[in-house]
């Protein structure tokens, strides 16, 4: 098997490498293994398909929400998960529009 050897690794990362690895019971080389094939096989979104999955979510919600509006649903306990909230944002954004 092929390896690789890092140089130049900035401190402050290298530490987060370490905590995170320690926090999953890994190994310092299956951590940044892990790391990136999560990132290699994260799929790469088509700008146009992205916007219609956006638009989606979007029109499950009345025009004209505001960051209060989101705010106050989820203090009401609603929660929106990360995607679903960036999408109601989106309708604010005159390119998603």
């Amino acid at each position: 098997m092929p390896g690789i050897t890092l140089k130049n690794i900035p401190d402050t990362l290298y530490q987060r490498l370490v905590d995170i690895a320690r926090q999953h019971h890994r190994s310092l080389t299956k951590e940044i293994l892990f790391a990136l094939e999560r990132h290699v096989q994260q799929p790469s979104h088509d700008k146009t398909e992205l916007l219609q999955r956006i638009r989606a979510v979007r029109d499950r919600y009345p025009p004209n929400i505001s960051e209060t509006d989101v705010d106050s649903w989820r203090l009401a306990g609603h929660d929106f998960g990360r995607y679903q909230s960036a999408c109601l944002l989106a309708v604010a954004n005159p390119l998603c529009g």
